[in-house]
């Protein structure tokens, strides 16, 4: 009877090391799993930055634009004055 006993110890020992296997083989899946979600994680983030950083340069590009745009309005409305004041210079004449 006691070596019946020992028996069915071992045996349940055998399957609860089985089951110890199986969740360290499982928990080993899901750190695989992790760890390519962060590294996915990762790349969005380098080519959201990426784009924001393309975004900020676009901004600058378009701040220069904007004031290439006004000394050119200022040049322009300059011309214009120079225009009247010489059309108002010969109509006196």
């Amino acid at each position: 009877q006691h070596k019946a006993q020992l028996e069915q110890q071992t045996t349940a020992l055998g399957q609860q090391k089985t089951q110890l296997e199986q969740q360290k083989t499982e928990l080993g899946q899901q750190k695989i799993q992790l760890d390519q979600q962060k590294t996915k994680l990762e790349q969005q983030a380098t080519v959201l930055g990426q784009q924001k950083t393309e975004i900020e340069l676009q901004q600058i590009k378009f701040e220069q634009q904007k004031t290439q745009l006004q000394r050119h309005e200022i040049k322009i409305g300059d011309i214009q004055s120079e225009n009247q004041t010489q059309r108002n210079e010969i109509a006196s004449i």
